[in-house]
């Protein structure tokens, strides 16, 4: 019984995941090819045929609910590097890329680079990398509640200003 309760959140979230999306595509006027939606960015990372502007909605980083995930667009002429947070290289195909759609300066939140926050996990190489891509990008940092464990310290350039949200 409670497998059929947890299925129906998990529709719950994609339905409203998909009528976000589509407010969103309606308001910036975003052309997108296909639209589908995967549990988490290991599926994203893994779809075999992409085409561009295609759109994939994805519903947790590790684990459906984990505050990792979003939507992401296919950029067939993109090669940046994979940053683990907005910029996922396929393993299906070597050009390309898998970019996480934001709003204009939002800032960047750790969760989207598989922090897991739960007092467990050494969650120091993945914030660190949150760090340093809100940085490069001149944005903000969002710190969501959690027990966090770090076991190096965190790394900030002076020259740079990086926003904490906690």
């Amino acid at each position: 019984m409670q497998t059929h309760h947890n299925d129906k959140n998990v529709i719950m979230k994609k339905i409203i995941l998909l009528v976000i999306f589509c407010l969103f595509f309606s308001y910036y006027k975003v052309t997108a090819g296909s639209v589908q939606a995967v549990n988490t960015i290991n599926d994203l990372q893994k779809i075999e045929m992409m085409n561009e502007g295609d759109i994939v909605i994805v519903s947790g980083y590790l684990k459906i609910g984990d505050g990792g995930g979003g939507i992401f667009r296919w950029n067939s002429q993109k090669s940046d590097y994979d940053d683990g947070g907005i910029i996922f290289k396929s393993t299906k195909s070597e050009s390309g890329r898998w970019l996480r759609i934001l709003e204009e300066q939002s800032p960047i939140n750790v969760r989207w680079f598989g922090v897991w926050g739960d007092g467990n996990h050494n969650d120091y190489l993945r914030i660190q990398k949150a760090i340093n891509t809100a940085r490069d990008n001149h944005l903000g940092i969002y710190i969501s509640k959690g027990d966090y464990v770090c076991e190096n310290s965190l790394y900030i350039k002076r020259d740079k200003l990086v926003h904490f949200r906690l």
